[in-house]
């Protein structure tokens, strides 16, 4: 499968329980093997940093709802087939962020919620998990948007349903106040298609 390696880094997953964090790993997407003709269910989830650094649904979450047709559209021209209900064999999920580097700088790590936007199709929730932080951007980095996605590919069916996963790095991106996910999503609109597109194109 093509892979957007210079754009990929390492999706790390922490999760919480029981008080302490345990580390958890998504398998990498160079494994993901879909079935064809396999099902999906696909949604776009937006965050932005509340307090103490958390990353907490977007004020304008919801926002994605073109890009999610735009992304079903897709899988089902290479031969997948969308299921809106029932159980299909994939969860897909795309997660937004649009932060200000400066932020990132003072951030140790920015949790997703838990479980995200009551996902009903991920088996990993209600455990936490984080997004892996970036290289510390410097603390006086000129003002700016930066996005960070994450793709989630949960196989629903078999033994071992431990997600596939990749994280993706945007930017810079207009500055706009509180760094709204409408300033990164041009950005991560583009690597959001592409990546799942080599994810799910058979060799």
């Amino acid at each position: 499968m093509r892979r957007l390696l210079p754009l990929c880094l390492c999706l790390a997953l922490a999760a919480c329980g029981g008080g302490s964090k345990q580390p958890h790993r998504a398998q990498s997407m160079n494994d993901f093997n879909p079935a064809k003709g396999a099902s999906f269910h696909l949604a776009v989830r937006d965050y932005e940093l509340g307090r103490l650094g958390l990353a907490v649904p977007a004020a304008d979450a919801g926002q994605g709802t073109e890009l999610e047709e735009e992304a079903i559209r897709m899988l089902e021209d290479l031969g997948y087939r969308y299921e809106p209900g029932g159980r299909p064999d994939y969860a897909v999920r795309g997660q937004f962020l649009c932060m200000n580097p400066r932020q990132e700088a003072r951030l140790e790590e920015s949790g997703l919620p838990s479980p995200p936007f009551n996902d009903p199709f991920l088996a990993w929730t209600p455990e936490t998990y984080v997004w892996e932080p970036g290289l510390p951007a410097e603390a006086n980095a000129p003002e700016s948007c930066a996005g960070r996605l994450q793709i989630l590919i949960q196989p629903l069916g078999g033994a071992n349903q431990t997600p596939f996963g990749e994280q993706y790095s945007a930017g810079p991106c207009p500055f706009g106040l509180a760094c709204p996910t409408a300033q990164c999503r041009p950005a991560l609109r583009a690597l959001f298609l592409q990546s799942l597109r080599d994810a799910f194109v058979q060799d």
